[in-house]
């Protein structure tokens, strides 16, 4: 039963040392995922491409003269029923329409530090707006924004629930794996132009879980630590059988 104890110490020892090769301590993050920064004074900021939000993070993207909205969580339009354009978090949320639906390539990048070969996951939310009484213009469609890591293709995400009056906000997750040091993060517009609202909010990211070793891998780490064993053994059984050979030869 010792031996039996000793192997499975030895096998937990050898993929925690795998686990503590493959850990690098470059955590991918992204700044200013909730729009805090900057503090809008009162109803809404505008920007437009090129301009950053804030002091550190996102950057607007699209041709010049496009803009996004970042809008105050009490921001309303009575006139037409919609009675709160409530952040998912805190007291920001982007529109990435604009002014006006802009068109399909206006939206807002940021960079992030990643590991090559290493797994994210990137989650955040989509808002709806709603008038009382249902969908209607100028906001009738639902709300569909795209996201790009890098230069690939780019994923729609589309938020088509409703809470009337407000902002309908709904929650989406992509993993990737990072192919360089540095990742580029980009979300853009991709609702329909007779639809002037798509709310992005409550960005964030975190590794994925460390895959297992293959077969063939743990094979040959437990092939490995087999040999150690043996060898620890027969150096213990030579050892105590010189030992105990001349320990028998005193007391004779």
């Amino acid at each position: 039963m010792r031996n039996i104890s000793l192997i499975a110490k030895l096998f937990a020892l050898g993929y925690t040392l795998l686990f503590v090769l493959n850990f690098d301590s470059r955590a991918a993050v992204i700044r200013n995922g909730g729009f805090e920064d900057p503090i809008v004074p009162d109803r809404f900021l505008v920007f437009t491409a090129g301009q950053q939000l804030g002091t550190n993070g996102w950057t607007v993207i699209g041709p010049s003269g496009a803009t996004v909205m970042l809008l105050k969580t009490t921001y309303d339009e009575p006139f037409g029923g919609y009675s709160l354009f409530n952040a998912q978090e805190g007291q920001n949320s982007l529109d990435i329409t604009g002014l006006r639906n802009e068109g399909p390539n206006v939206g807002v990048s940021q960079v992030i530090d990643t590991v090559v070969g290493k797994g994210y996951e990137i989650s955040f939310y989509v808002g709806r707006i709603t008038p009382t009484g249902g969908p209607n213009d100028p906001y009738a469609h639902p709300a569909t924004i795209d996201l790009k890591i890098d230069s690939g293709t780019r994923i729609s995400f589309t938020n088509s629930d409703i809470t009337e009056g407000r902002n309908n906000w709904k929650k989406f997750s992509y993993t990737f794996t990072a192919l360089n040091d540095t990742t580029t993060i980009s979300f853009l517009n991709a609702t329909r132009l007779d639809t002037n609202q798509a709310g992005l909010d409550g960005i964030s990211i975190s590794s994925t879980i460390e895959p297992v070793p293959e077969p063939s891998t743990a094979w040959l780490i437990g092939l490995s630590l087999f040999g150690s064993i043996k060898r620890f053994w027969r150096v213990k059984v030579d050892y105590l059988r010189f030992f105990g050979y001349w320990g028998f030869a005193r007391k004779n």
